[in-house]
């Protein structure tokens, strides 16, 4: 089970901490640190106020809770000035499709492997212009904004503990808000992992894909919200290099097509699907 906080001991952490703490506390978001890093952020205290204007009329309905067909979903945002909507109520925490595998699993940290998911983030842009959303993270119509942190490139949508035949879900239900995220770990989180449907520093993203990926999968796999965004963040840094020679693939493929093939060579000897 992960269980971690951001280490005193890196540089990029710090100075990034460090460059960015006034920053955070302008956008009235949460600028909690590690007890190891308190002593840096003098003056960068935890902050309890609610991020104001994220509350959407309509959102964490108490009944349909389900995704329409379109991957577009009202349970999502804010449930107040605090908090996230609780996505994983009624849900089970076992999906088993094959009870010789994962018959036995309850949902308690006994997942088989994970599955790093990066979406190419024109082609997600391209799917909310017609109508639909493979995330099932977003409300009815978002689209990508200009002033989006970025439109391009590959981005992460999310890491997913599996079973052998199944997968575990909402395993251990949490109220999810923005005080779970020390502030430098949301600094990285905000670089690499891109909800293009925000403009660039919008607090209020936080309760969209963030809160959602960790509901439904980080609390089968960590102890906490920090835990999953630094295994998710750290194995994306692993093949950093390789994904940037996918970028460049799928941008040459807007002239020239590529076979799935090619991409899946630049990852090996991890096992790819595309």
């Amino acid at each position: 089970r992960v269980a971690a906080c951001p280490s005193s001991s890196s540089g990029l952490v710090l100075s990034t901490m460090a460059r960015r703490c006034r920053a955070f506390l302008r956008r009235s978001l949460p600028c909690s640190a590690c007890a190891a890093l308190s002593l840096v952020l003098a003056g960068c205290a935890p902050q309890g106020e609610p991020v104001e204007g994220c509350v959407v009329s309509g959102v964490c309905p108490a009944s349909p809770r389900g995704v329409a067909k379109s991957g577009f979903t009202s349970n999502t945002g804010w449930s107040d000035g605090s908090s996230c909507c609780d996505i994983c109520e009624g849900v089970k925490p076992v999906n088993c499709f094959n009870p010789p595998t994962c018959g036995s699993k309850i949902g308690d940290d006994d997942w088989d492997y994970a599955v790093l998911d990066q979406i190419w983030l024109p082609q997600l842009c391209g799917a909310f212009d017609q109508g639909h959303d493979p995330t099932l993270t977003h409300a009815p119509g978002a689209r990508c904004r200009a002033d989006a942190r970025t439109r391009g490139g590959l981005s992460i949508h999310g890491l997913w503990p599996n079973y052998v035949g199944g997968y575990p879900t909402c395993c251990r239900p949490q109220t999810v808000s923005p005080h779970m995220l020390p502030a430098p770990l949301q600094i990285l989180a905000e670089q690499a992992w891109v909800d293009p449907t925000w403009r660039d520093g919008d607090g209020c993203a936080f309760c969209s894909m963030w809160a959602h990926e960790h509901m439904k999968h980080g609390t089968c796999m960590a102890d906490d919200m920090a835990g999953y965004f630094n295994v998710t963040l750290s194995l994306v840094a692993r093949v950093q290099e390789r994904s940037q020679k996918v970028e460049s693939l799928l941008e040459a493929a807007v002239d020239q097509p590529i076979s799935t093939a090619a991409i899946e060579e630049v990852y090996l000897p991890f096992s790819v699907q595309v």
